[in-house]
């Protein structure tokens, strides 16, 4: 009898050796005595020779020399561990994704006020973009919060950062960041911004332009959502500009 896991994606470990392996489906053969992980380019067998935990959140079980193997759903910090392009916590859905098609690799940007403070981090993917609360990714479904902000490049190791800082309730400057490109600060008061927890609340759609090639798509939205236009023009000048040989129809209205 195949007893076929409905977790997707799924994670197996081999907490002994301290490996683990990421996976698009997996079952267990209870006849064979076997379970069968699928990472959609090959699958790995592992022989069960004990089972000790079997249940609706994972299964635990001794393998012919006696080794330790667990599966269970996937968590988002498993992507730190796994080597998918960024090595921080990801949403279970880009890690599924990530394994399973040939999307982008995600990008990592802080929202910063006009004074360098660091509204929220921002996960750009093809999928959509995410805002960092309480040490979560929630989906941006709105993305007029921050449209006030400047979004800037930033290392992944950054993420940490403003994790430590936002959990003791204290408030990231650019300053102890390391962007790619910083913008030019002021000093002048400026309308306070929306927060993280704002952000993650709102509800009007989003494009994503996490590479050069998602911008002929990013554009065409942008003609019919004027509100994405802005973030949509940011990330056309991050990528290269005019060199990216595409033009922003809206930039031509300008007087």
């Amino acid at each position: 009898m195949k007893k076929t896991f409905p977790w997707f994606p799924v994670t197996l470990e081999r907490p002994s050796l301290n490996i683990m392996w990421l996976g698009t489906t997996a079952y267990y053969d209870e006849e064979a005595e076997v379970v069968i992980v699928d990472d959609a380019y090959q699958g790995r067998m592992f022989d069960v020779a004990v089972v000790d935990v079997l249940n609706a959140n994972e299964m635990r079980w001794r393998g012919l020399m006696d080794e330790p193997y667990i599966i269970r759903p996937t968590r988002p910090d498993d992507a730190e561990r796994w080597d998918l392009s960024l090595r921080i916590p990801l949403p279970t859905e880009i890690i599924g994704a990530i394994l399973t098609t040939n999307m982008p690799p995600p990008t990592i940007a802080a929202a910063v006020d006009a004074q360098g403070d660091v509204h929220t981090m921002i996960l750009e993917t093809a999928m959509g973009l995410y805002a960092r609360y309480s040490a979560t990714w929630i989906r941006m479904t709105d993305i007029s919060p921050i449209e006030q902000l400047d979004i800037v490049s930033v290392p992944a190791g950054d993420l940490d950062i403003y994790d430590a800082a936002d959990q003791r309730g204290n408030t990231v400057n650019l300053v102890s960041l390391h962007p790619f490109d910083a913008p030019t600060l002021t000093a002048v008061d400026v309308t306070p911004a929306q927060t993280a927890a704002t952000v993650a609340s709102a509800t009007a759609p989003v494009a994503t332009v996490a590479s050069v090639a998602d911008l002929p798509d990013a554009v065409e939205f942008g003609l019919t959502n004027p509100e994405s236009r802005w973030y949509i023009t940011r990330r056309w000048k991050a990528l290269g500009g005019p060199t990216t040989g595409i033009t922003l129809p809206w930039e031509d209205e300008k007087p």
